[in-house]
């Protein structure tokens, strides 16, 4: 029934507290406790395992959002994230297109690479970022909070429509990528305005495949100086 689908939504309206955010971790299985958190949600994102078969799945999920579409009337939006992609492989490569074939702009700019750490702080019941917060997977995952929020307040601005004075923080800074070929190099710091010139661990490069370094920033507009250390 549609009283019993739409359940979690009805208690997510009534909250009183000041929440912004509300995340609904949902299980691999696409059932009933699923369709009442896609009922709800405003935004969908769809991890998928790029080391795997994982998108085999994915179509059954689109198909039950579109059933809550026609049957509710409700249409969230819906966007597929990379996870544990090792780009070094043509069979991670050849999926990354179907996705982008499946989603089209749908598809979130930042990607979740394979790290060893991610397993280790599972492995502990340890948050990755207390653990190991200058490891590639908590950046990955501080960068990808970054996009969701800037996303979603992009999204809120338009749905106010645009003669409203409306704009929040991170909506208005601008995604930058930096990157440094050092093959030989075992660490490197993206130093500049933007950080007081600082090397801290918030401030270390990833390593990509034939000694590609980068770094992906939200930034304010603007002019700044930085380099590379």
């Amino acid at each position: 029934k549609d009283e019993s689908v739409s359940r979690l939504h009805e208690v997510l309206e009534a909250l009183s507290f000041p929440y912004e955010f509300v995340v609904i971790d949902c299980p691999p299985s696409l059932g009933f406790l699923t369709f009442n958190a896609l009922r709800a949600a405003e935004f969908v994102i769809v991890p998928i395992d790029l080391g795997s078969f994982a998108l085999m799945g994915v179509d059954k999920l689109l198909s039950m959002i579109e059933l809550i579409r026609v049957k509710l009337s409700h249409t969230p939006k819906v966007f597929a994230l990379e996870t544990i992609v090792d780009n070094r492989t043509r069979f991670a490569k050849r999926m990354a297109e179907e996705i982008r074939s499946s989603f089209g702009e749908h598809v979130l700019s930042t990607v979740i690479r394979q790290s060893i750490s991610i397993k280790e702080s599972q492995a502990k019941g340890v948050s990755l970022i207390q653990m190991d917060p200058a490891c590639r997977g908590a950046v990955d995952y501080s960068v990808l909070a970054q996009e969701i929020i800037g996303r979603v307040s992009s999204a809120s601005e338009t749905a106010n429509g645009a003669g409203t004075n409306r704009i929040s923080a991170p909506s208005a800074n601008l995604l930058r990528d930096f990157a440094i070929t050092a093959g030989e190099a075992k660490e490197v710091y993206l130093v500049g305005d933007f950080n007081n010139w600082a090397v801290t661990p918030e401030s270390l490069l990833w390593q990509k495949e034939q000694g590609v370094w980068e770094k992906r920033l939200f930034l304010e507009p603007g002019r700044y100086r930085y380099k590379f250390l």
